[in-house]
Formats: structure tokens, sequence, C-alpha cells
């Protein structure tokens, strides 16, 4: 096979990251994998966390409020999921995160990959804002 097919090139998932951050002028934090940087939308501020391993990147976007622990806020997880096409929302200890992931498989689209799977990662977090942050917990 000839060397002018890019498909069987072994991918990094972190240079290709790092590739689209940079060329994107987005500021980051972090090194050996993970890397961290702010998004903002109509007010919304949120911290998103990209962990990259061979070929893969997982996208965390994480609220910045913490929710609270009660079966109605279980409940709108559980609605939340349903919805939601590619990844997942989860709540550890108070805070919720939409997980996503951008596997790459093929050179040409690798940046489109990633580029699309943080898109949706950033379109997820804010759908889903006001409806979590009604449950947000309370400080007593």
């Amino acid at each position: 096979m000839s060397d002018k097919f890019l498909i069987n090139k072994n991918l990094s998932a972190e240079e290709e990251l790092l590739n689209l951050l940079l060329y994107n002028g987005i500021q980051f934090r972090g090194q050996d994998g993970e890397y961290r940087f702010v998004f903002s939308e109509n007010g919304k501020k949120w911290r998103t966390i990209c962990k990259c391993g061979g070929s893969t990147v997982m996208i965390y976007g994480l609220y910045p409020f913490e929710v609270e622990e009660s079966l109605s806020a279980a409940h709108t997880v559980s609605e939340i999921n349903a919805k939601l096409a590619h990844g997942c929302l989860f709540v550890r200890d108070g805070k919720a995160a939409i997980r996503t992931s951008a596997g790459l498989f093929d050179a040409y689209c690798a940046y489109e990959m990633i580029a699309r799977a943080l898109e949706y990662n950033a379109n997820a977090v804010m759908s889903f804002w006001d409806k979590l942050f009604m449950h947000r917990a309370r400080l007593s």
C-alpha cells in the first residue's frame, strides 16, 4: 500500500487536539494528555477538560454549580441522558458534567472530529443549563 494514504497513520489524539486549540487561539492549560480551558456563551461560563488517550479525546463540560442530591434531580439527569445522542450527563459528589468523545480513525478528518465533539459538548452544556440549574444545591 502506498504512503500517500493517511488512513493507517497512527493518530495521536493529543497532537490533534493541541493543533486545534492552538490554531483557534483557545487559551488552555495542561500537559501529558489532559488539557483545561474555559468556554462562555450568553453570560454562562464553564470549564472544559479534555483527556487524550491513543486515538480518543474524552471531553468533559463541567457545570460551575453543584447539583442537589434528590430524586427530582436524578429524574432530570435521566431525562437529559435520554435526549443526548452522543455522550452522557453524570453527577458525582454534586458536580455535574456532560461527557462526549471524539474517536479518531482517519487523519483527514481528525481535526473536524475533535471540533465537532467540542461543539456538541458546548451545545449540550448550554442546552441543559437551565433545566439542571433548577436543581442546584442551595447553601445552608
